[in-house]
């Protein structure tokens, strides 16, 4: 399990990365990131982890569009292919060995954008249809599902039901069940 960046409680953003090794239950520091970073979208694909996006600083400003892998076998972070737009605070998740990344604080809630690691490029895809921030997703049956999130900016009380799936076939959008409740 590794756990890049974020900020404690003093909210001074960190480049810090802790490894948690499941077999031995022992945590460890692992090369820091190349700069400070919170709320940053983090993936694994092919061996090799991703961090997407985040911020410099606490506040809500400083957004990045970094993309850094890291070799764990061995290597530091290297920089790729930056994303199409700045932003944080929204999910990465991967599917068929690509790293789709969806909505963002405001205003970058409704974008949308593929990763293909191997070919270190990005592509735009349709917005997200309804623009959150703070959010989880998953791929299902070779389908991406957005769900939840926050609405604004912020520690915004909007939280939102819904529950949006992509088909990268088709590359369309459909709702599915909302939540039972927003969060």
């Amino acid at each position: 399990i590794y756990l890049l960046g974020g900020y404690p409680a003093s909210r001074q953003t960190a480049r810090t990365v802790q490894v948690y090794d499941i077999a031995s239950g022992i945590w460890t520091l692992g090369p820091q990131l190349p700069q400070p970073n919170n709320h940053g979208m983090a993936a694994a694909v092919n061996g090799r982890i991703y961090l997407i996006g985040g911020q410099l600083t606490a506040d809500q400003e400083g957004y990045v569009d970094t993309v850094y892998e890291l070799d764990p076998a061995g290597g530091g972070w290297v920089e790729k292919a930056r994303m199409p737009t700045a932003r944080s605070g929204g999910v990465a998740v991967v599917h068929d060995g690509k790293i789709y990344v969806a909505g963002g604080r405001v205003p970058r809630g409704s974008d949308f954008a593929v990763y293909d690691p191997a070919a270190d490029r990005w592509e735009v895809l349709p917005n997200l249809p309804t623009q959150r921030n703070h959010i989880t997703g998953a791929a299902i049956g070779g389908r991406i599902h957005v769900v939840g999130g926050r609405l604004g900016n912020g520690l915004s009380p909007l939280k939102t039901t819904a529950h949006e799936v992509f088909d990268p076939v088709t590359r369309t959008w459909t709702t599915a069940a909302p939540m039972l409740s927003g969060r």
